[in-house]
């Protein structure tokens, strides 16, 4: 481990780009996660990242379940798929919240991450979002692992066709010339904003936009976003993926997320039950793998994965994704 790492430059853009300073952990907070982590890596291991929704929330993308956060029950694959007027309805949401969501930027952890495995210490990341900010901050693709999809490609389930969501939302902004979500007389104006981009539109704004159709079969096609909806399997690859890395790794780390979903959950059982693998959760909340938790902290994921980054990641590494990330976020 390393002498830790002092950037007066780093840490005062740090301060800028997060005005609302930086929420440092405990040192005693700190102290244990780099203990784990010495112990986990020593001898050539490699640690496994499982991130949620929460480390994207400094990217000013809100998050489901953090104490405080309204109930939500998100639209499920078979409504998607069956019906057509639940796809107008998520099309309609979809395209207002698209626009904010599409302007984030890595924050602090996923930097952080960009830069450990950079340097070596990871065998892989395994990203519950669909947001596309890990693979934004310069995480390798060959240990990312997106199992949910992303938001930024759509895909026709009849043909195949598989576009950029960019596309997508030029064409409804053309279907849709005289609709006007931001009037607010029509669009309610609340905190149901979601992670994949679901934002609050009322009935009336929903039954008068129009769907997107696909470039290839028209308006025959059925264009779904590149993800997983609730209620639908994680393909096949990617689960696979998502094992080998756990397999590949002498520790698990848990960033941001309440493994509610199985897709998440089963793999921290598997290497906990099946391998043996020590568990570092880092979650606002409980979460559904708590009781199998080697070390479990409420902190926030930005501050600290920026100290333990400092001591993991050699100096040159992080000044180059640091520099470059608070450039984007700038």
């Amino acid at each position: 481990m390393r002498h830790k790492f002092s950037s007066d430059c780093i840490a005062s853009t740090l301060e800028s780009v997060y005005p609302g300073g930086l929420r440092w952990p405990d040192k005693s907070d700190v102290v244990a996660v780099l203990e784990f982590l010495e112990r986990s890596l020593m001898h050539g291991g490699k640690l496994c990242v499982i991130s949620g929704a929460g480390i994207s929330t400094e990217s000013g993308i809100p998050d489901y379940r953090s104490p405080g956060r309204p109930p939500h029950k998100p639209i499920t694959h078979d409504q998607f798929v069956s019906s057509a007027t639940y796809r107008r309805r998520y099309w309609a949401r979809s395209y207002v919240g698209y626009e904010r969501l599409s302007k984030a930027k890595p924050g602090k952890t996923h930097i952080s991450l960009a830069a450990l495995d950079s340097s070596g210490q990871l065998s892989g990341n395994i990203s519950q979002n669909v947001d596309g900010l890990l693979l934004a901050s310069g995480v390798d693709t060959r240990r990312l692992v997106e199992l949910h999809g992303n938001i930024h490609y759509v895909k026709c389930l009849d043909c195949g066709l598989k576009v950029g969501r960019d596309l997508i939302q030029q064409q409804l902004k053309e279907l849709n010339l005289g609709w006007i979500p931001e009037s607010e007389e029509h669009q309610e104006r609340s905190i149901f904003e979601r992670p994949d981009g679901d934002y609050a539109v009322t009935e009336e704004l929903v039954n008068k936009f129009c769907p997107p159709v696909c470039f290839r079969c028209g308006k025959n096609g059925l264009l779904k976003p590149d993800v997983v909806f609730f209620g639908g399997n994680v393909p096949a690859e990617n689960a696979l993926r998502a094992r080998q890395f756990i397999e590949h790794s002498t520790a698990i780390l848990v960033l941001g997320s309440s493994l509610s979903t199985f897709s998440a959950y089963g793999l921290v059982q598997r290497a906990s039950r099946e391998l043996g693998l020590p568990i570092c959760i880092i979650n606002y909340g409980p979460t559904r793998a708590d009781h199998l938790a080697t070390l479990k902290l409420e902190v926030d994921t930005g501050q600290l994965m920026f100290q333990i980054c400092q001591q993991f990641a050699p100096e040159h590494v992080i000044k180059r994704y640091f520099e470059k990330g608070l450039q984007q976020v700038v």
